[in-house]
């Protein structure tokens, strides 16, 4: 009896061990159907959530799109014109810097043409030989135009033309023609009137190159007729050694008057001449009457005498 008992308690209990699979088989069916169903719903509900949401953003209108095309036309003219104007900037300022270049080389240029210089300047550049028509005051005038622009160097204060055109081509090429007499040159021979002897001895010792070159005999106006000064430079120009004569530089030092009235006149003079070998300054002594409303020199004496260096 126990037996039977036991044998029907496992044969109900091998049967309910069969069916429990097949309950979760359906019982995983059921689930599985309910989610495919719920992944179906929100599938669906995803799909209209999106075409709501599509359909909520507004389609671009006519205005809008003209808008963004005005705009994107706009930034791609403003890129293209960029390098327009850079290239356009950089085609007008070459020629510019071109002409500007051209024109300074010219101006550059000019100066040392002959066919630059004026009738009166050529004179001058020519070394005094080129001066046909040219009035002496437009061949002073000259010269001081080509010293005062850097053509030539300046004369250290020279009045006579001749020796200051010789001075400045020496200075400035190494060498110059030799003072000649100059036609038609009007050059008094006579001492000008002086109100100082200052001005006095300046203007004389100016006149000594006129006077050594053969252009004038002003320089023996200055003296006193017989005096000893006069015997003894009228002795020098017949000597010969005087020649080519330069003055370059005056300065006065001091004037003294003596008991007797005889005025002192203390002067540097830089000077050379064709025996000077260079150029050299010598310190001199005066001796200058007043006589007859004008100033005379009667005599003279060199203190002092100096190489130029």
């Amino acid at each position: 009896m126990m037996l039977l008992v036991a044998s029907i308690l496992l044969f109900m209990t091998a049967c309910n061990g069969d069916n429990e699979p097949e309950a979760s088989s359906e019982s995983e069916q059921a689930d599985t159907s309910m989610a495919s169903s719920e992944e179906s719903t929100l599938e669906d509900t995803d799909a209209e959530s999106v075409e709501e949401i599509t359909s909520e953003e507004p389609e671009p209108t006519e205005e809008t799109t003209e808008e963004q095309s005005e705009e994107t036309t706009e930034m791609e003219s403003e890129e293209s014109a960029e390098p327009s104007t850079e290239a356009s900037s950089e085609e007008t300022a070459e020629p510019s810097t071109e002409e500007t270049t051209e024109t300074s080389t010219e101006e550059t240029v000019q100066p040392q043409e002959s066919s630059a210089y004026t009738d009166a300047e050529q004179c001058i550049m020519s070394q005094l030989t080129e001066c046909e028509n040219v009035p002496l005051n437009a061949q002073f005038d000259a010269y001081k135009k080509l010293v005062a622009d850097g053509t030539l160097p300046q004369a250290p204060g020279s009045g006579c033309l001749p020796c200051a055109v010789k001075y400045s081509f020496e200075m400035k090429y190494g060498e110059s023609r030799d003072i000649v007499s100059q036609e038609g040159e009007a050059v008094p021979d006579t001492a000008p009137d002086a109100e100082y002897p200052e001005n006095f001895i300046t203007d004389y010792l100016f006149a000594l190159p006129g006077y050594f070159g053969g252009v004038s005999n002003q320089a023996e106006s200055y003296f006193y007729p017989g005096s000893e000064g006069h015997e003894r430079l009228v002795a020098n120009k017949a000597s010969g050694q005087f020649a080519n004569h330069m003055t370059y530089s005056v300065q006065i030092d001091r004037v003294e008057e003596a008991a007797d009235g005889t005025l002192h006149v203390y002067a540097y003079r830089e000077y050379s001449h064709a025996t000077s070998d260079g150029v050299n300054e010598t310190y001199m002594r005066y001796d200058v009457i007043e006589q007859d409303g004008r100033y005379y020199i009667v005599s003279y004496e060199e203190l002092d005498n100096v190489p130029v260096q």
